[in-house]
């Protein structure tokens, strides 16, 4: 079965029971993609250069296609890119990070690649309510071990990190840090997404030195085998004289999806 056989209307659930192994290329996926993209989003998906160069890494690292490897909002610097490795999408607000997720999570239901999203804020709701021992053992099976019935073994999705408040219940925990390194020793596959540093807005470097900020060097150090890391950019203006030129960060085909 391919994945542009799925039937859109179909829950989660049945798909998950019905389409164990729904295989699929970049191609089918972009379709698939566009369709819940007009369903999830309510609009069709503008795609304008810098959705489509922002956008393509993830969907060949999704289909394991090996362009992923030679994306260039796909850092590189000091991270060895893997399909092993889960995602670290950085950018600014409006890009469609979260949008693009969340269209991903829908478009891979059923597929070996499928995943849990769920928005950092909501994990800290979801710890503060937890009153027993047993709930915290639910949680932690949920969002660290990845092994609560539905979400068993399926890689988790966090998104917007960094913007959470410090947890509290009977104390302040530091939620974040204890999940991203337990999922680490878990070598539970993981997906992130970010804003950059609010004081170095468009600085890739800032962005990632703030996880050691917020969370700790343990899980700076860590991020780099944990994920790739995937920038989205904005396109900027160039001034020439009295005229305006918008000039894109770099150069694509646009018929690469």
């Amino acid at each position: 079965m391919k994945i542009s056989d799925i039937n859109l209307n179909h829950t989660s659930k049945k798909l998950e029971f019905q389409n164990p192994k729904i295989e699929f290329d970049y191609k089918q996926l972009w379709k698939v993609f566009k369709k819940n993209w007009l369903r999830l989003q309510g609009c069709e998906l503008e795609e304008t250069p810098e959705v489509i160069e922002n956008y393509k890494p993830l969907f060949f690292y999704f289909a394991e296609d090996s362009r992923f490897f030679k994306c260039r909002n796909l850092y590189k610097e000091k991270n060895n890119p893997s399909f092993e490795k889960g995602l670290l999408i950085v950018g600014s607000y409006g890009l469609g990070k979260s949008a693009v997720m969340e269209t991903l999570q829908a478009s891979l239901i059923g597929t070996d690649k499928e995943f849990i999203g769920t928005h950092a804020m909501a994990v800290v709701d979801e710890f503060e309510a937890c009153k027993t021992s047993h709930d915290k053992i639910m949680f932690n099976r949920r969002h660290i071990n990845g092994t609560f019935l539905e979400f068993r073994a399926k890689p988790r999705y966090f998104d917007d990190v960094k913007t959470e408040r410090e947890a509290s219940n009977y104390g302040k925990t530091n939620l974040f840090k204890d999940i991203l390194e337990k999922r680490y020793s878990n070598k539970a596959l993981t997906h992130l997404t970010c804003n950059y540093h609010p004081e170095h807005e468009g600085d890739l470097q800032e962005a990632l030195r703030e996880f050691d900020e917020k969370y700790g060097g343990r899980v700076y150090d860590r991020i780099f085998s944990m994920f790739n890391i995937i920038e989205f950019k904005k396109r900027r203006c160039l001034k020439y004289s009295n005229n305006i030129y918008l000039e894109w960060f770099v150069y694509f085909d646009l018929q690469v999806l």
